[in-house]
């Protein structure tokens, strides 16, 4: 456990122990002077099986108390993590009912502990084990919003649409899909009662990778009808930043911190684009994730922190998986740049935010942010996975700054290796590589194999890009999971 003493204990369950879920957290809390307890005996690499009840109970009991601050991931609790919320395997509905009964066991036992707690809306398709599922997840994708845009519209086409693509699926799968539908929606209904009842302090319903259309848009009503009058109740896209964006709020209304923030959008546009994987405006979901984190947005010239928000083009939001290129030419990164270099010239602390494109960030707006500025002007860099998986993360960093006062470079700079060099350009070719050697890149069989690779590939791409030549840390990545979806990016001061 890490758990330092202070005033208010935080107790967090993660969703499991990727680094965005476990050590994003515990690295920002611990930045702003606060430990946390934490599970040290999650699955790990065995990351296909679910981390057992009985010790995510044991854990929870043996640190609630009247001066516990519990971050919950529901999906953990419920169903023994993300991965595990997918399926039916191990958790049926009313085994998943009676395991959130223990947060109102404790409650009752300790009235003054909060509970923070989040979930996930399921994803509107199926988990991707290994390539073989790529064409049920496509398939499943395909269902899902067929069977609510039919529904909405009545018409002939979608029906017919509907017919085809179901009959490509297979009946047990998509039996088994809908099945475990139900039973989320089943528990994200009870944690609504649960936070109007006052169990959770607050919760967050946080849709996992989504579209306009789809049978999660069908939930979303009946939980926001659900919700009315619940003021502790935020619905927005999201999923693997939960646990990051529930503690840094937990501490910083623990702190009474109220921070006043600018937002900039560099392209001058107002967030309007909706983001791939995601089923709303980007600007909706920035005002719910401010307002969650009790941040005041006010005009730059009356705000220390600045969130700079790189928006995709007029062509919209690719993702990196297709390939991307650099969007935009050299002169229009350049004047993104200079912009946020006249901020940080009035002592401005500028975050970037790189929307760009999806499950990444590309070189170029970095590279050209050195130029102009130099990177030790900035004070925060976020692209990785989704828009909001992003946001979420730099919005808890900006909370942790606020709350120590300091630049956190080893986060910056992780973040840089991990979103930008590992994302934006390392994946693609250690996919590659892996792939020409036979393994599966969504499961590898010899994973230090894999590591040894990425350690290869990510030494050469550095070299081939200016800014990372000079990095002023020490830096290891490795692939957390046998696959290679996210790397583990680790910064430490030169000796």
């Amino acid at each position: 456990m890490n758990c330092k003493e202070q005033h208010m204990r935080y107790v967090y369950l993660p969703l499991d122990d990727r680094p965005c879920t476990y050590s994003f957290p515990v690295q920002l809390a611990n930045a702003a002077g606060v430990g946390v307890c934490v599970p040290c005996d999650l699955p790990g690499k065995d990351y296909k099986s679910a981390y057992p009840y009985a010790q995510a109970e044991a854990f929870l009991r043996a640190h609630a108390g009247e001066d516990a601050c519990i971050i919950l991931a529901v999906d953990q609790l419920c169903y023994g993590g993300l991965l595990q919320s997918r399926s039916m395997s191990g958790t049926d509905q009313a085994a998943a009912l009676a395991r959130l009964k223990l947060i109102r066991e404790l409650k009752k036992q300790y009235p003054a502990m909060q509970v923070h707690a989040f979930s996930v809306i399921m994803r509107a398709s199926i988990s991707t084990l290994s390539q073989s599922d790529l064409v049920h997840y496509n398939n499943m994708t395909l269902y899902c919003r067929l069977a609510h845009k039919a529904r909405l519209t009545g018409s002939r086409e979608d029906r017919e649409a509907l017919e085809q693509v179901t009959a490509q699926l297979p009946k047990e799968l998509l039996s088994h899909y809908l099945s475990v539908r139900r039973r989320n929606h089943t528990v994200n209904r009870a944690c609504v009662e649960m936070a109007r009842e006052g169990f959770f302090d607050s919760l967050m319903l946080l849709q996992e990778d989504a579209q306009e259309y789809g049978l999660h848009r069908l939930e979303q009503e009946e939980l926001l009808q659900h919700a009315q009058g619940c003021e502790n109740v935020y619905l927005h896209n999201g999923a693997d930043e939960g646990g990051v964006m529930a503690l840094l709020c937990a501490v910083a209304r623990e702190k009474k911190l109220r921070m006043q923030a600018a937002v900039c959008y560099l392209r001058g546009d107002e967030g309007t684009f909706v983001a791939r994987y995601e089923d709303r405006p980007f600007c909706e979901n920035l005002k719910s994730y401010l307002a969650y984190a009790g941040i005041d947005v006010v005009p730059v010239s009356e705000a220390q922190q600045v969130l700079c928000i790189l928006s995709p083009d007029e062509m919209g939001q690719k993702d990196m998986t297709d390939d991307v290129q650099e969007t935009d030419d050299e002169d229009m990164r350049r004047r993104f740049a200079v912009q946020m270099a006249q901020l940080a010239a009035q002592g401005k602390h500028c975050y970037l935010l790189d929307l760009t494109v999806a499950n990444g960030g590309l070189p170029g707006i970095l590279q050209s942010t050195d130029d102009v500025m130099g990177l030790d002007k900035l004070w925060g860099y976020s692209a990785w996975n989704t828009s909001c998986n992003a946001l979420g993360t730099i919005v808890a960093q900006m909370l942790s700054d606020a709350l120590s006062g300091v630049r956190n470079e080893c986060f910056l700079w992780e973040r840089i290796l991990d979103d930008c060099l590992y994302e934006g350009v390392v994946r693609a070719r250690l996919r590659r590589y892996l792939t020409a050697l036979g393994e599966d890149a969504m499961a590898l069989r010899d994973k230090q194999g894999g590591d040894l690779a990425l350690q290869k590939l990510a030494g050469e791409a550095m070299d081939e890009i200016p800014f990372l030549r000079s990095m002023p840390l020490d830096a290891t990545l490795s692939l957390p999971w046998p696959r290679v979806f996210e790397c583990r990016a680790e910064c430490r001061k030169s000796v």
